[in-house]
């Protein structure tokens, strides 16, 4: 407003100033951001891999859900809770439970990391604050099914085959094992005085 009384006043032409808007970031931008930042970090290798994976199969499900060739760069409008909701639907259909739920954890993360700098990744949409909301539940693991006797038998069978250039120490804990349901430290950990 002062501005434009200041003009009036000295007679010039007011015209407002019209400052660069950058560009947004695409979400290729923001999954190489925040990988780098987890190598910073000197996260090893293996958990880098695995980020790395998790984001490129979140790429290219949202290349195919919003017909992007793979050279084009995703648009970072496509970071919003519908976006992740339907990323979580194509995730479903493709993947397990498992790699559906650490993918969008791991995309959720990314997005975050990026809404931190906005000077950097300007055009994104606010990250949420409880990606909760739209991941889907974790899986539940349950034990897997007990060993049949007979399969326990076919073990020993192994174990007890000559082996080349060595003892087979292993054999009489696994009898052990077998004949009385304990588990291999409780085994090593048998003295005389447990037997009558």
């Amino acid at each position: 407003r002062a501005a434009i009384l200041r003009a009036r006043e000295t007679g010039k032409e007011w015209a407002t100033e019209v400052a660069a808007v950058p560009a947004a970031v695409s979400v290729d931008a923001v999954f190489a951001g925040w990988l780098r930042s987890q190598k910073a970090r000197r996260l090893a290798a293996g958990p880098l891999r695995a980020y790395g994976t998790r984001l490129a199969l979140a790429a290219r499900l949202l290349r195919r859900r919003h017909r992007i060739g793979p050279k084009e760069p995703i648009p970072g409008s496509a970071l919003t809770r519908e976006g992740l909701i339907s990323l979580a639907g194509d995730l479903a259909d493709e993947v397990s439970e498992a790699t559906a739920y650490n993918t969008l954890s791991v995309v959720a993360l990314a997005w975050a990391f990026a809404c931190d700098a906005p000077a950097t990744c300007p055009g994104l949409a606010p990250a949420l604050r409880d990606p909760r909301a739209v991941m889907p539940r974790p899986p539940v693991y349950t034990a897997a099914p007990a060993p049949t006797l007979a399969e326990c038998d076919a073990g020993l069978r192994e174990r007890a085959r000559p082996r080349v250039g060595g003892t087979n120490l292993a054999l009489p804990v696994a009898v052990i094992e077998r004949c009385t349901g304990l588990r291999v430290a409780q085994v090593l950990a048998l003295e005389v005085g447990d037997f009558d």
